[in-house]
């Protein structure tokens, strides 16, 4: 599976592989590498541990650097659409369920 993502600092678009894992935790973890070198571009996901994540769910991050990221993978059948957000500091984290 490939994703698509567009650089939220230049026009530049970028094709990326996801690669789940988990965090220390326990928690998903999803991370996305370049298909063009294999060099990680990013990780999608975020660790949140004092917020209830379902096995099934993972938070996301899209903002800063990852902003776009959401709409890639949801575009891409990683995970479906944010069914809810959490608090992280000043940030609305989405929430999504894996898509198996």
């Amino acid at each position: 599976m490939k994703i698509t993502h567009r650089s939220p600092y230049s026009d530049d678009i970028y094709t990326l592989v996801p690669r789940w894992s988990k965090y220390g935790n326990g928690r998903i973890a999803l991370q996305l590498y370049s298909v063009e070198d294999g060099q990680p571009y990013a990780t999608a996901s975020v660790n949140l541990p004092e917020q209830d994540i379902e096995p099934d769910e993972v938070a996301i991050k899209d903002y800063s650097e990852n902003e776009g990221i959401l709409d890639a993978i949801v575009t891409a059948g990683l995970v479906e659409t944010p069914h809810r957000f959490v608090h992280s500091g000043m940030v609305r984290i989405p929430v999504c369920r894996i898509i198996k």
